[in-house]
């Protein structure tokens, strides 16, 4: 058995992987651009006219269609590589976000957030499998729950105020604009970081 490295060790490691740092960094921008969209779409469906019942419903739809998608998406991984499926999902939410901007209404925003929920399954069995084609399988975890857990969470912590910020200022719709920009430069970074295999000392990549 490998000994488990620490969180150190693993966040050190990590930062010797181009792709990964391109990932981390991708991450970053994509949730500072997104976030005033996730926190605040259901306040822009009430300031467009949506029912509590209607924005009920907005709430759900995604996790719906997550269902199926993240079945197919998993056979999908299997013959394409995850970087690949990366790159789609960020498209993919690039266009429903620009659709969100150029045409708000209460429906559409309905309809793009159930076709989200195909985007969000690309993007987490691809980041999944990125990541653990490029750890150690003993680093495997805590690479997961860096990614995942904790750069998401300090994302929200900083990210929410400004976001807010930014919607008292300027309205929810421009808050679509911001997110269209991060994800073409989400995805370029991740392109230009490159996904060919890492060598891995003391072991092939989890």
């Amino acid at each position: 058995r490998s000994p488990r490295p620490g969180f150190r060790q693993v966040a050190a490691r990590m930062l010797h992987d181009p792709a990964l740092v391109g990932l981390a960094t991708m991450l970053v921008i994509i949730g500072v651009g997104s976030i005033g969209v996730t926190q605040f779409e259901n306040v822009y469906l009430s300031q467009l006219g949506a029912k509590d019942s209607l924005i009920g419903v907005a709430s759900m739809v995604s996790s719906v269609v997550e269902i199926p998608s993240m079945l197919m998406v998993d056979r999908m991984v299997r013959r394409f590589h995850p970087a690949a499926i990366l790159l789609v999902s960020l498209g993919m939410n690039a266009l429903l976000r620009a659709a969100g901007f150029f045409f708000p209404s209460v429906f559409l925003i309905i309809a793009l957030k159930a076709a989200s929920g195909v985007a969000f399954s690309f993007y987490t069995v691809a980041l999944i499998k990125f990541i653990g084609e490029r750890t150690r399988s003993h680093e495997t975890a805590t690479a997961l729950a860096i990614f995942t857990v904790t750069l998401p969470s300090i994302i929200n912590i900083a990210g929410t105020p400004l976001a807010g910020y930014a919607f008292d200022l300027l309205g929810a719709h421009w808050l679509y604009l911001a997110s269209v920009v991060g994800y073409p430069l989400g995805l370029g970074l991740l392109k230009a970081a490159g996904s060919a295999p890492v060598a891995l000392e003391g072991g092939e990549p989890g």
